[in-house]
């Protein structure tokens, strides 16, 4: 589906001939732009390929950075295809396809330009995902049950856009980043975009999975045969869902089929060892780390401690001080200076205030009771390494 035809139509060839003094900008495009020569297209366009420079807080790989990217090296700085693919690593063929992205992308706020309407609503989405996020920190998303909900509210859109859908499990606890919540809507929306066209429909397949995994990346794959738009539509939603969450949308439509990558870093859940004699703050922890990146595991005698580390080579401990049996200080100082141990980061979470004691015993952090859920989700993702990837 094709949500910018006025712009679309003539977009790319104004580009492609941004330097050249003969050629004549479409009306359709001259009014788009506010412009009625060729040397006001120019600096109209330009103007706009740099401000929509990503700041220095978009993640590295976002796509906002990647096609302000390519735009910048094509079309004002006039590389060719060959020199700008070298320079970002990839193909031409690559390439080429992340060119019409680019170009769609532009097109999308040139129209934003022109509905100012669009401004707010703008405002809003990115409200409501930083909502999301900021209630919902250190979540991870369990693909498998992703997958499970989409197949259940999917089905009638489905039905009533008289495609067949066949939705895979994915494999057991494999995970990525963010909350389950913005994946799920980003491809709901996805399937919606593919599955419209106007008109009579005809009858179609899709095939929703998880199409691969890497160590850094976990990828669902939605596929649309045969494809209902002959270029890739533009969705400023999902884009900003996928970007808070570190991940990337790969579009691919062709003759047969359309496709798309959801992309976010893949992982593992770390493990916690919490050395506490509350059963009842046990649960309350377990509590807390539901739904996230973290797995506790309870150690109620401290004495089982070393044992328990041999055993499951944790990624971190939580440890209280005053415990029935045994001084936590001494177990803190035992820790740090047993090789087998010491490289493991301990968080003293006590009642007693003393956190310069902690950190000069070797804590890498410290928490006073009664600790909140989003202090104890800091506290893990201050000393946890970023977890390991699925391999």
């Amino acid at each position: 589906m094709d949500e910018y035809p006025t712009v679309m139509d003539s977009l790319s060839e104004a580009l492609n001939n941004l330097y050249d003094p003969s050629y004549e900008p479409e009306l359709a495009l001259q009014r788009v732009l506010g412009v009625s020569t060729q040397v006001e297209m120019r600096r109209r366009l330009v103007r706009m390929i740099s401000d929509l420079a990503p700041d220095t807080a978009c993640p590295e790989d976002a796509p906002s950075r990647r096609y302000h990217r390519i735009l910048h090296r094509r079309f004002v700085d006039g590389w060719t295809l060959a020199r700008t693919a070298e320079d970002m690593g990839i193909s031409v063929r690559h390439l080429s396809r992340q060119q019409k992205d680019a170009i769609s992308w532009l097109a999308s706020c040139i129209h934003e330009t022109e509905d100012p309407g669009a401004q707010p609503w703008k405002a809003e989405v990115r409200r409501e995902i930083d909502a999301v996020m900021d209630e919902n920190p250190g979540a991870v998303t369990e693909l498998r049950d992703v997958l499970a909900r989409v197949r259940q509210v999917i089905a009638p859109l489905a039905e009533a856009r008289k495609v067949s859908l066949d939705i895979q499990d994915a494999p057991d606890h494999l995970l990525a980043t963010g909350p389950s919540t913005l994946l799920e809507q980003a491809i709901l929306v996805t399937f919606d975009r593919m599955s419209f066209v106007e008109g009579e429909l005809a009858p179609a397949c899709a095939t929703i999975a998880v199409q691969s995994t890497t160590e850094a990346e976990a990828a669902i794959a939605l596929v649309l045969t045969p494809p209902r738009a002959t270029l890739e539509p533009s969705d400023y939603l999902v884009d900003q869902m996928l970007d808070r969450q570190g991940g990337r949308r790969l579009w691919r439509v062709n003759d047969t089929e359309a496709y798309c990558e959801l992309r976010l870093p893949a992982m593992q859940r770390a493990k916690v060892l919490l050395v506490e004699d509350n059963q009842d703050l046990y649960y309350v922890y377990r509590r807390y780390t539901q739904g996230t990146a973290y797995s506790i595991q309870h150690v109620p005698d401290p004495s089982d401690l070393v044992d328990e580390i041999r055993a499951t080579r944790p990624d971190a401990i939580v440890l209280d001080i005053m415990l029935p049996d045994g001084d936590g200080w001494q177990i803190l100082t035992h820790l740090h200076q047993n090789p087998e141990t010491r490289h493991v980061p301990v968080i003293v979470c006590t009642v007693v205030r003393a956190q310069e004691l902690a950190k000069a015993l070797g804590a890498a952090a410290y928490l006073a009771k009664p600790v909140q859920r989003d202090q104890f989700i800091a506290a893990l993702a201050q000393v946890c390494p970023r977890p390991a990837a699925h391999t």
